[in-house]
C-alpha cells in the first residue's frame, strides 16, 4: 500500500450499496490503516458509495455498511448520476464518459466490492465499481442501451465477449 500511496495527495475508496454483501466495515478499517501509515491525512481520504443510478442511503445504512469508526472520522458521500459529474470522453463504441467529479479529483482510487452473477454483464462487481457505480447519468443510460445492440451477448456468468464487458478504451 505504501508503494501505491507514495506521492499521492487525495485518496477515494469506492464502496458497493446495500444490495451486495460485501463486508466494507471488515476491509474498511485496514485500509484506512494502511493509508495513515502511508502518510495520508483523514481529511485526505473520502469514501463514496458506487450506486449508479440507485437511490441514496442515509447515514444509518452508513454505519451498518462502513462501520462507527469510518463514518465518524472520514467524509462519506452518496454519488449522485445527475449532478456532479464531468465529462471526459468517449467509448469507442460512442458512449459518452461522465464521471463524478469528487471522483476523478483523487489521484488514488481504491474499490471494495464483491464479484457476483448478474444477469447482463456476466459478473456484477469488480469494473462496475466505477462504471456504472460513479457514472453520470447520460453514461449509464448509453451504457445500458447497449444491451439492445445484440441480446445474444448478455447473460448470467457470461464473460468472454458479454457487451457490457468490452473494453471502454
Amino acid at each position: 500500500m505504501e508503494e501505491l500511496v507514495r506521492g499521492k495527495k487525495q485518496a477515494v475508496i469506492v464502496f458497493d450499496d446495500m444490495t451486495r454483501p460485501t463486508p466494507v466495515k471488515d476491509v474498511a478499517p485496514h485500509i484506512v490503516e494502511s493509508l495513515h501509515r502511508a502518510g495520508l491525512r483523514k481529511d485526505q481520504i473520502r469514501f463514496i458509495w458506487a450506486l449508479g443510478a440507485h437511490g441514496a442511503y442515509d447515514m444509518l445504512n452508513a454505519r451498518k455498511k462502513l462501520g462507527e469508526m469510518i463514518v465518524e472520522n472520514n467524509a462519506v458521500y452518496n454519488h449522485n448520476p445527475y449532478e456532479n459529474t464531468v465529462r471526459i470522453g468517449r467509448t469507442p463504441t460512442g458512449v459518452e464518459l461522465w464521471f463524478n467529479k469528487e471522483f476523478l479529483a483523487c489521484d488514488l482510487k481504491i474499490g471494495i466490492g464483491c464479484i457476483t452473477p448478474h444477469v447482463h454483464a456476466g459478473y456484477g462487481g469488480g469494473a462496475k465499481l466505477i462504471f456504472p457505480g460513479v457514472a453520470g447519468i447520460e453514461s449509464i443510460n448509453q451504457f445500458h442501451n447497449q444491451l439492445y445492440q445484440d441480446k445474444s451477448r448478455t447473460g448470467l456468468v457470461w464473460i468472454s465477449s458479454a457487451i457490457m464487458r468490452m473494453p471502454l478504451w
